[in-house]
């Protein structure tokens, strides 16, 4: 979704809105093995295991979402489309994820210290804002982003890089491995041929030429389309 460079770094709160999941800010528990799920609290979103996802995170997170489309001046999903629905089941998605690798990390005793989360986030101002920090400080407003904000994102990017490092640190694939699981996934890695297809559909040529027109010239598609698509 974000397209600066800050974004690639820390701001995966806004940007990582993946992994898609069926909304429903009343989720059954996320984790836990009982037959019967366990009641969300009325002020989260989810539970993973015991632990409630608290609905003021999924809130800034969609405020957060809602600021970063203003200052790329793009217009933010209207309440109830798809859109809007879809960016907060991508909302909830990352937010139980999140939670899920907070609990393995307790689980496993790894802490991130407030040290490496200065020098990554000096790290990010050297390397993408050549040390500028004003030009810095700007990136994060534009984020909708606070200092502590970003220190959450970073602290939370260390942990889950920390316990990919522990959980995976004395594996060891050999070439043999490899070839052995592609041949038995070969699915998995061929993909059949495939369009993304978008149209407006006029009944007029001269409007479609019109429209095409405004396209060339930077157009905004989905703008295009809610105000002239027929269809």
């Amino acid at each position: 979704v974000l397209v600066p460079m800050l974004t690639k770094r820390f701001s995966l709160a806004v940007r990582a809105l993946a992994a898609a999941a069926v909304l429903t800010l009343t989720l059954a528990a996320c984790g836990g093995g009982d037959d019967e799920p366990a009641e969300v609290p009325a002020d989260a979103i989810a539970l993973v295991g015991d632990t409630p996802v608290p609905k003021a995170d999924f809130d800034e997170l969609m405020a957060r979402a809602q600021q970063s489309y203003e200052a790329q001046e793009r217009e933010f999903p209207a309440v109830g489309t798809p859109e809007y629905l879809d960016l907060q089941s991508r909302a909830v998605a990352f937010l139980v994820q999140r939670y899920r690798f907070q609990a393995e990390a307790e689980a496993l005793e790894i802490e991130v210290t407030d040290e490496e989360v200065q020098e990554r986030l000096d790290q990010i101002r050297d390397e993408s804002f050549e040390g500028d920090q004003e030009r810095f400080d700007e990136a994060l407003e534009a984020e909708g982003l606070t200092v502590e904000q970003a220190e959450g994102e970073i602290r939370a990017q260390l942990l889950q890089e920390k316990l990919f490092e522990r959980v995976t640190g004395d594996v060891e694939v050999t070439d043999e491995d490899v070839a052995s699981y592609y041949e038995e996934n070969q699915e998995q890695f061929t993909q059949p041929a495939s369009r993304d297809v978008r149209h407006i559909l006029v009944k007029n040529k001269n409007r479609a030429d019109e429209i095409h027109a405004e396209l060339e010239n930077g157009g905004d598609f989905a703008q295009l389309a809610r105000r002239y698509s027929q269809d």
